[in-house]
């Protein structure tokens, strides 16, 4: 199935995008952490969740894992693809 050069952009703003949740789901549950060393007990709470912070980090850890693995193997399929000595595209 052959993928136009949209439809590839608009896939590396969408993991972007998620890369950026992620850290932002870190950031969240790390700062919920610091507040429960501090003061005991707490919880992170979003529009649709109410959860540990613990679990909140490790969810945007996840994400980083999995959007990180996804642009490599992407980043790999295009260097194999362009072993021709043809130029770099979005593959």
């Amino acid at each position: 199935m052959k993928i136009n050069n949209f439809t590839k952009i608009l896939i590396l703003f969408m993991l972007q995008f998620l890369l950026i949740s992620a850290l932002w789901a870190i950031d969240i549950g790390a700062s919920g952490m610091a507040w429960e060393a501090a003061y005991g007990e707490g919880q992170v709470q979003g529009l649709l969740f109410i959860r540990e912070a613990n679990t909140q980090y490790h969810l945007g850890l996840g994400i980083v894992y999995i959007v990180f693995f996804i642009q490599l193997l992407w980043m790999l399929n295009i260097i194999f693809k362009n072993q021709g000595g043809t130029d770099a595209t979005l593959a």
